[in-house]
């Protein structure tokens, strides 16, 4: 019990650490949209962001399906069928909230909520990745 207790304080400090910096996607976007303000350059910068983290998603994804045992990217493989359905369901959501919204800045908004999800997924599978690297979990 300690140990698992420990091992969760850990990885709470670690990701307190990782949300005070901004990772290089979000600098690209931020900087983007600083350059083009409108709301045409916002959806772009958040569009392009989407892509990059849709791709290291996928990077992660992999590097995951090849370093684990079988009975563990089994169940990563129900884990992301089941993330990806909900994901799905939540990107369905949020169109219809924005979509009753009117003004400008809200369709901005909705495009990032939508990159938000696959963000926060990109994000959650580099911090499984770089703990099976640094633990050397791998097959």
């Amino acid at each position: 019990m300690k140990t698992g207790i420990t091992s969760l304080c850990f990885l709470l400090l670690a990701i307190s650490t990782l949300a005070d910096e901004k990772h290089p996607i979000e600098v690209e976007m931020d900087k983007a949209m600083d350059q083009n303000p409108s709301t045409a350059g916002q959806i772009e910068a958040i569009t392009n962001a989407q892509a990059k983290w849709d791709e290291l998603l996928n990077k992660h994804y992999q590097t995951l399906t090849k370093d684990l045992e079988p009975e563990a990217v089994k169940a990563l493989r129900e884990s992301q069928r089941t993330w990806i359905s909900w994901r799905d369901r939540e990107l369905k959501s949020l169109r219809t909230f924005y979509s009753k919204m009117d003004g400008t800045m809200y369709v901005p908004m909705a495009a990032y909520a939508g990159m938000n999800l696959t963000r926060q997924r990109a994000l959650s599978l580099e911090r499984l990745a770089s703990m099976v690297n640094e633990r050397g979990l791998v097959q």
